[in-house]
Parts: C-alpha cells; sequence; structure tokens
C-alpha cells in the first residue's frame, strides 16, 4: 500500500521483471470475488479453447509449475485499480483466501488507500508494506530525472522543487 504516484508498481515491476510464473491482472471497483478469481484462473491456465474446464486447466497448471519448481506456487499480482467515491470496492479479501487456501497460490496486491477495503488489511494472514514517500536524497538519486535536477540546480530551485513536490515520484514525471 502506499499513496498514489509513490512508486509500488515500479517496485512490484522490478522485483517481478525476472521472476518465472508472475501473473499480472486488474481488480476494478465492484468486481467481485467471483469474477476476480476466474480472472486470474483464466490468466493463468490460458486454455486455448473456450469449451475447456477452467478448473481443471488451472489445477493442471499449477500441479506442473510446482512440479518442475521444486514446490514453489506461481504469483499472481492483482492492482486494485482507484475507485470513485460511492462506488464498492473489489471483493479482493474473499479472492485473496480462495487463491491461496484453495489454489495454492501466492497472492500480491498492489493498491493506494482509497483502492483497498479495510478488511483486506486485517485477515490476520496479510503482510502490509506501506511505502512510504522518498527522501530528498533519494528522489535526487532517480537516474530518468537527471535532466530535471541539473535544471533544478542550475536555477537554484532544489529545496523548493522538493519543498512542492515531495517524495512522490511520479509527481517529478509529470514536472
Amino acid at each position: 500500500t502506499g499513496e498514489k504516484g509513490v512508486g509500488k508498481t515500479c517496485l512490484l515491476n522490478t522485483v517481478t521483471s525476472k521472476t518465472a510464473g508472475v501473473i499480472k491482472l486488474e481488480a476494478q471497483p465492484s468486481d467481485s470475488e467471483r469474477t476476480i478469481i476466474k480472472n486470474a484462473l483464466q490468466e493463468l491456465a490460458n486454455p486455448p479453447f473456450k469449451f475447456m474446464n477452467l478448473l481443471k486447466s488451472a489445477r493442471r497448471v499449477i500441479l506442473y509449475y510446482r512440479l518442475f519448481t521444486l514446490g514453489r506456487s506461481p504469483i499472481i499480482v492483482i492492482n486494485a485499480t482507484e475507485r470513485k467515491v460511492g462506488q464498492d470496492y473489489a471483493g479482493l479479501t474473499g479472492a485473496v483466501r480462495t487463491l491461496v487456501d484453495k489454489y495454492k497460490l501466492r497472492v500480491i496486491i498492489d493498491g493506494s488507500p482509497n483502492s483497498l477495503d479495510e478488511t483486506l488489511l486485517r485477515t490476520n494472514r496479510q503482510r502490509v508494506f506501506d511505502i512510504k514517500p522518498m527522501d530528498k536524497e533519494m528522489v535526487w538519486k532517480i537516474v530518468q530525472l537527471k535532466d530535471l535536477f541539473k535544471y533544478a540546480k542550475e536555477a537554484g530551485l532544489e529545496d523548493t522543487v522538493f519543498a512542492v513536490l515531495g517524495g512522490i515520484p511520479s509527481k517529478y514525471e509529470e514536472l
């Protein structure tokens, strides 16, 4: 978890970029538990024909994956998209429980506080990593932004830029 633009998705993409068996999908607000489970299994099994049994295909993929990786399970990364005021939360709590308990998958949820139901964070089964904004030294080490920082330094605006934008990398990208 962490506020929007702090770098949660970038961190997850970096950590999982060279990891086999990582499936990524989105959970929209109001997506039911059943929809999220179906989408995860669909993405995992990817059956070539619509008439094939999705559950059997998914179980077979998981079995073979665990066989070839000495017992490790595939990882499902679910990006909980932002919800608007008044919209229901995605049914992540039950979906995650089913994907972990029934299918023995490893599940990671990527979301900002606005997109996550509080019950998801209080199951006593989760590990929550709250990604905080970066400090000034960390922000100024971001290689992709070196031209911006060079300009800010030449103009004597280093402190002002950080005071206005804070430690949220996406704000610097926008600038």
